[in-house]
């Protein structure tokens, strides 16, 4: 049952709009853990706990490390800080644009 929960967290941290929906049709589903933990007591609460945090943290690092690396290679090229930086301008200048025209 914990490998049903872990794999439910793991959903609906990777997808939150639609892991719960998914999780019904996995062993039980997202509630399970509320189940079990009314059922079992508290120990089991707290382990059900331990596994959510872990798989959110694990899911955290595994966004921010390649985020961290395109960081920092984007930094490092001239280039692609300059296009960066046009298609942000571009990209204001067609908000204001649309702003004025739906003000007028």
């Amino acid at each position: 049952m914990i490998w049903a929960y872990l794999l439910t967290a793991l959903i609906v941290c990777t997808s939150p709009g639609i892991g719960v929906g998914y999780g019904s049709t996995l062993g039980g589903g997202f509630t399970a853990g509320f189940r079990a933990a009314a059922e079992v007591g508290l120990g089991r609460l707290i382990e059900l706990g331990f596994g959510f945090t872990l798989v959110t943290l694990l899911t955290f690092l595994g966004y921010a490390a390649p985020a961290a690396t395109g960081r920092q290679r984007r930094m490092a090229s001239d280039t692609a800080t300059r296009w960066l930086r046009r298609a942000f301008a571009a990209s204001f200048a067609a908000l204001g644009l649309k702003l004025a025209v739906e003000s007028a």
